[in-house]
Order: structure tokens, then sequence, then C-alpha cells
């Protein structure tokens, strides 16, 4: 049986969705080349003239999942229908909810032995974020919701503090295990950092909650 031709940006694009899609189904490890030659139905020479090994492959998933979250940020911060704290919380339900359905890559990505590639979406992705927190808090600033100095410094202390504290309810597979005490004091922790009225971002995560 013959196999069909394609143009080299599109036979290159559906390996990389193929394996996507297998790799989140079965686990990076448990997923062999062969399993996505077959499931397309090409050569294994054909995916070498594409991809120098399966890590090639993963990098550029990793290059993918990093342009639609720097993405995604950038949206969020850029709408304009959200006050500033409404659209904090949408980056940061926005990263609570990332890895459901990618349990299985997420648990492969946080093993020690890829620390390095965990860095390299950290040093990719904490810039833009950086950025978005710093323009929410100066618009905060300007509402009189927040009273802080200078916001990137203020953005970078806070998405400090999360990374961290946020190790204490969620693992990392995203699957959520909510100490509702821990998280608020966590929220209560980001009132000081963002100097509101206490309470503040308690109410309001309460209405975004529907009470």
């Amino acid at each position: 049986m013959s196999r069909t031709v394609k143009d080299h940006d599109v036979r290159k694009k559906e390996i990389v969705e193929t394996a996507e899609r297998l790799f989140l189904k079965y686990g990076y490890e448990e997923t062999p080349i062969k399993l996505i030659i077959d499931d397309i139905g090409i050569a294994k020479g054909t995916f070498y003239h594409y991809f120098s090994s399966k890590d090639d492959l993963l990098n550029i998933l990793v290059d993918k999942l990093i342009d639609e979250v720097t993405n995604t940020i950038r949206q969020i911060s850029e709408d304009t229908e959200g006050g500033p704290i409404q659209r904090m919380f949408s980056v940061s339900h926005y990263f609570r909810t990332l890895a459901i359905g990618k349990e299985k890559m997420t648990d492969y990505l946080h093993e020690d032995r890829n620390a390095h590639i965990h860095l390299k979406i950290e040093k990719k992705v904490m810039p833009p974020l950086i950025d978005c927190y710093a323009k929410l808090i100066e618009e905060g600033n300007r509402e009189g919701l927040f009273r802080t100095g200078d916001p990137r410094i203020t953005a970078a202390v806070l998405l400090g503090a999360a990374s961290q504290l946020g190790e204490g309810f969620h693992d990392h597979a995203g699957r959520t295990v909510i100490d509702r005490e821990y998280l608020s004091e966590v929220i209560s922790l980001f009132e000081r950092i963002l100097g509101t009225r206490e309470g503040l971002l308690h109410d309001h995560l309460k209405r975004m909650e529907g009470g």
C-alpha cells in the first residue's frame, strides 16, 4: 500500500500533534516512537527526517507549551473587561487548571531528573508573568485598590511567594488538594503584600466562586 505524501510542514505538524496526544494519554516514557509512527502510518525514516530523537520532539512540545502559556498570560493582562483583581485571579485559575488532562506529562516533567526542563519553562514564563502582574498592580495602585511600591518588585515577591506556598495545596500533576484554611492564610498574605484593605481579596474570591 502506498503512503500518502504530505507537505513538509503539514507532516511535521501531524507528528507533533500525534505525539502530544499519545504522550498525554500514555505518558512520555510509555510512548515509543513506533507507537507514534504506527498511529500515523509513516515509516521510521520519515520520523527521523523531522526529528533527531524523541527528546527532540519533547523539546518542541515544551516550546509549544511555553508559547501557549505566555500568550494566555498576555491575553488576560490585556483584557479590558475585568478589573486588576479579577484578572489576577484569572491568571491564578489558569495555572491551577493548566495540568488538567495533562497529568501524565506533568508528572514526568516534575521528576528530579527533568529539572532542566522545568527550569527552562520557568525561565521563559516568569518574565511575561512578572510583566502581567506588574501591569495589574500598577493599575490597582491607580485605582486605589493596592498600595505598593515598585510594581515589578511587588510582582516578583508575590509570584515567588505563590510558587513556594502553592506547593502546600496542589500536587505537581495539578490535581487540586486545597486546604481551605491554608488557602485563606495565603490570600491574607497576598493582601498584605499588595497593601489592600483586609478581606478585599477574600471577598472577591467568594464572589467569583458564587458566594
